[in-house]
């Protein structure tokens, strides 16, 4: 058997509710593995599980690490992919690069809920073009966003084309109702690359739109 500790949890844990289910899925892994046996004494553990950010703690040298990225941008660190000690690295995404991360996602059950066994054509669908996400970030990324949300306008009114925008919460409710009738759905860049809506919008049968990335889905 292969003793396997989740080093300072907690940290993941005061995280976002897809970043908590992230780490939730690499436990149940461990919990149902025939190989593998969750240990509560870092001591005794032959394989740590820890994100990123403490990889090079005290606590864990010499230790064998899987490492989870909790980051909204794809995994990139060289000196954390070139490490020996990391077997390998969970992201949410597959890199084309290192051959050491893998996608969670793959095996997610995050969206089996919001997937639907039928959606509205796309003939049907009442808005043509949508966004909908804060422009609360720094100077350049709220210019960036704010300035999507005016070309969507000026682009729709011209060509008069049905458009929602906002960057105001809304209710679930209201928000699944509106990506159900969206044709095209904008995601510029926030603080990285990866955005539920984007998967939502896989869920509902909308098309996205976003800025040229380096990974693959």
């Amino acid at each position: 058997m292969i003793y396997a500790y989740f080093y300072k949890i907690e940290y993941s844990e005061k995280c976002c509710f897809y970043k908590r289910n992230f780490l939730n899925q690499l436990i149940k892994l461990v919990d149902i593995s025939k190989k593998l046996e969750r240990c509560w004494e870092i001591e005794k553990a032959d394989i740590v599980f820890t994100i990123w950010d403490f990889v090079n703690n005290s606590e864990l040298v010499g230790k064998k690490l899987v490492v989870y990225s909790l980051q909204d941008n794809s995994f990139r660190n060289q000196e954390i992919i070139n490490n020996k000690n990391v077997l390998f690295v969970t992201d949410h995404c597959k890199s084309e690069v290192y051959n050491k991360v893998v996608c969670l996602l793959n095996i997610s059950e995050l969206y089996k809920n919001k997937y639907q066994t039928e959606v509205l054509p796309l003939s049907n669908r009442k808005y043509d073009v949508v966004f909908m996400g804060t422009t609360q970030y720094d100077e350049k990324i709220t210019k960036h966003r704010l300035d999507v949300i005016k070309n969507i306008e000026d682009i729709c009114r011209k060509n008069n084309l049905e458009y929602y925008t906002s960057s105001a919460p809304i209710k679930y409710s209201k928000y699944m109702n509106i990506l159900n009738n969206t044709k095209i759905f904008i995601s510029p860049y926030g603080w990285g690359e990866f955005s539920l809506k984007e998967y939502e919008c896989i869920c509902y049968g909308a098309h996205i739109v976003k800025p040229k990335i380096y990974f693959q889905y």
